[in-house]
């Protein structure tokens, strides 16, 4: 599932230059929440041209590594970062293979949502995060099932719509 050879990194870099630059940022804001400070190395990407914000967050991101986490944060995040990786699946059945190739996309989401017992055994200690994640699931089973009967229909991806906002802190996703 990673890229293991030159071959393959180039492969994946010629792909990348492809896309356009909102769909490069919404895939690179995708990973704001992702465990093990991805989610703060994407947010020093974004603020690189800002000295002063890139030094605030490398103060918080040191600072952070120096006091660790509590025995509760590392056992709740085990379960959280597995919700997380099911919310990244299927983003990118809704982003990358939906749009492209929608049987595909129906039968990866039925095979998700057929086994949400089995997955949602790893999610211990985020179970809000895990119905969440099925939920939407099967809303884009829906979805994915209404375009597949009429070949005219459109999956249009509004990734700013995803995300709601307070004052000016980025909020979680917003999953509908």
């Amino acid at each position: 599932m990673t890229i293991e050879t030159r071959k393959e990194l180039e492969q994946a870099r010629i792909a990348l230059e492809r896309r356009s630059p909102h769909v490069l940022a919404a895939f690179i804001l995708s990973l704001i929440d992702a465990p093990n400070g991805i989610g703060n190395y994407v947010h020093m990407f974004a603020v690189a041209d800002d000295p002063k914000a890139a030094a605030d967050l490398l103060g918080g991101e040191i600072a952070f590594l120096r006091k660790g986490e509590r025995d509760y944060d590392v056992r709740h995040r085990q379960g959280s970062a597995w919700v997380r990786r099911v919310d990244r699946t299927l983003d990118a059945i809704e982003t990358a293979l939906l749009p492209k190739d929608r049987g595909a996309a129906f039968h990866l989401l039925t095979s998700l949502v057929n086994n949400e017992p089995q997955i949602s055994e790893h999610c211990h200690g985020d179970e809000f995060g895990a119905a969440a994640a099925f939920e939407r699931a099967r809303q884009l089973l829906k979805l994915a099932e209404r375009v597949l009967s009429d070949p005219t229909a459109t999956t249009a991806l509004r990734f700013d719509s995803r995300w709601e906002t307070s004052d000016e802190s980025c909020g979680s996703p917003r999953r509908t």
